[in-house]
């Protein structure tokens, strides 16, 4: 059996506060819902072990304060981010509007790492779904997912398209350490060898 670490993919959730995000992290990490979710101040992290193509990676799984006097925060977790989510509520038209200025910043802070957008709330009944988020998905390129935390529905599928995005830069990334360490235990015991010759 192999005592190789798993990779670490570090995804992001970020936009409008009250769009659900904290919701969304609770459902796929703890299977549960609440209605009433405190607001998020700066940061917060979890954690879950997921499979990735029979591969099993850690997903470090950042939740955003997503109010403007959080900035200063929440930006320096953006660095070394595998993937970023961009999260909507369907019952938020500002929310969808925001979408550009989330992405802006994260890739301000975060370069060219993979991002997917999200439309959170898509349970509710009454309000049509907002076009703008499939809009940016679209022109950009990017995956559009509709999930709701509360029925759970499609929140999975959101985690793990993220997953597989991050995977390779992830991998890398362990690639790196492991060689990083072997070169710096050959050189310890190296020294070992040179000082048990004098």
């Amino acid at each position: 059996m192999s005592n190789r670490p798993n990779p670490i993919l570090k995804v992001i959730l970020l936009g409008d506060s009250g769009v659900g995000k904290s919701s969304l992290i609770n459902r796929y990490v703890n299977e549960k819902f609440s209605e009433n979710n405190m607001q998020t101040i700066g940061v917060d992290l979890f954690t879950k072990i997921a499979d990735v193509e029979g591969a099993k990676v850690t997903l470090q799984i950042w939740d955003t304060g997503g109010q403007e006097r959080f900035r200063a925060l929440r930006t320096p977790f953006y660095r070394g981010a595998d993937c970023a989510v961009l999260v909507y509520s369907k019952d938020s038209l500002q929310s969808v509007d925001n979408l550009n200025h989330w992405r802006s910043e994260f890739e301000k802070h975060a370069g060219n790492a993979p991002i997917l957008v999200a439309m959170n709330k898509s349970e509710i009944e009454n309000v049509p779904s907002p076009n703008g988020g499939f809009q940016i998905a679209e022109e950009e390129g990017i995956q559009h997912f509709k999930v709701s935390a509360k029925t759970s529905h499609g929140v999975n599928d959101l985690f793990e398209a993220a997953a597989r995005i991050g995977v390779p830069t992830a991998v890398e990334r362990l690639e790196e350490s492991l060689q990083q360490s072997n070169i710096v235990s050959i050189r310890a015991q190296t020294q070992v060898r040179k000082s048990c010759c004098k």
